[in-house]
């Protein structure tokens, strides 16, 4: 929708996000070859660092999307670019960081158990409280205004008052988890190599057993 509102179409609001998608998978992969090397120069560490960069560039990313841009111009270009551009640089952690992390800490029985619980936080956040976050901020905080209107047949000032509003709620809801998860992922620094080492020496035990 807020593509629509900075006067991208339907069908380059597609492209736009088929190339993030893209982006996205180019990023995995990009990101699990850079948490490989991290580990192997800083075994104890630089997974960690590898996901707080990814985690941390995120930020200037979506001020410029949301907030850097003025619907002067044909804006499909400039979109599509850094929508690409932010896929490939933020989707390290999980390939470089959290998968090989939650494999070196949690004991082989339990793996199972532990994906699950990421990926129903995952998709609970993401999901359910992401949108209702953009929603309440948007009208109650930044004065969205609700209208039965499509986008097209919007005058131009509240088309205008509508994109400000959602851009400054979808930069709001998007840049405090970043912040959140970076915070979340500098524990990691304190407990990763005790967490890792407990592990060894509870399997190494096992196996004598």
């Amino acid at each position: 929708m807020y593509l629509q509102y900075m006067g991208v179409s339907n069908a380059m609001c597609g492209l736009i996000l088929a190339l993030r998608t893209v982006g996205e998978g180019l990023g995995n992969a990009l990101g699990g070859y850079l948490g490989d090397i991290a580990h192997m120069r800083r075994p104890t560490d630089g997974r960690i660092f590898i996901a707080m960069f990814s985690v941390l560039v995120n930020i200037p990313f979506l001020y410029a999307i949301f907030m850097g841009v003025s619907k002067s111009q044909d804006l499909s270009a400039f979109f599509a670019g850094l929508l690409f551009t932010s896929g490939v640089f933020t989707s390290w952690e999980v390939a470089g960081c959290l998968c090989p992390v939650v494999i070196d800490i949690v004991p082989r029985r339990q793996l199972s158990s532990a994906f699950a619980w990421n990926v129903a936080i995952v998709f609970t956040s993401g999901n359910m409280i992401g949108p209702m976050l953009v929603g309440v901020t948007a009208q109650k905080i930044f004065h969205y205004k609700l209208t039965t209107e499509s986008i097209e047949d919007m005058s131009v000032d509240m088309r205008e008052r509508n994109a400000e509003a959602l851009g400054k709620s979808l930069c709001f809801s998007s840049i405090v988890p970043c912040i959140i998860s970076a915070l979340i992922f500098t524990m990691l620094f304190c407990t990763y190599a005790s967490d890792k080492r407990n592990l060894q020496d509870h399997e190494a035990g096992s196996d004598l057993e």
